[in-house]
């Protein structure tokens, strides 16, 4: 993983986790899941995700190209 995904992968899952404790007052896991690894990951190489969560990823990641069944 190149090390520009970091901070992509850190600031997205900082929005998600403070959504998801606002929306539902859970907390959230303290380490991002491998779907936000993977959207940076892939943001930063300019890649397209197939994914069946779309809404998610185009959430975390508005830049990133999806595709979803």
């Amino acid at each position: 993983m190149p090390p520009a995904a970091a901070a992509g992968c850190a600031a997205a899952y900082v929005v998600y986790r403070a959504r998801r404790e606002a929306d539902s007052g859970k907390d959230a896991p303290t380490t991002p899941w491998p779907d936000f690894f993977i959207g940076a990951h892939a943001q930063v190489m300019g890649w397209t995700v197939a994914t069946g969560d779309a809404a998610r990823f185009k959430t975390c990641f508005p830049s990133l190209r999806v595709v979803s069944p």
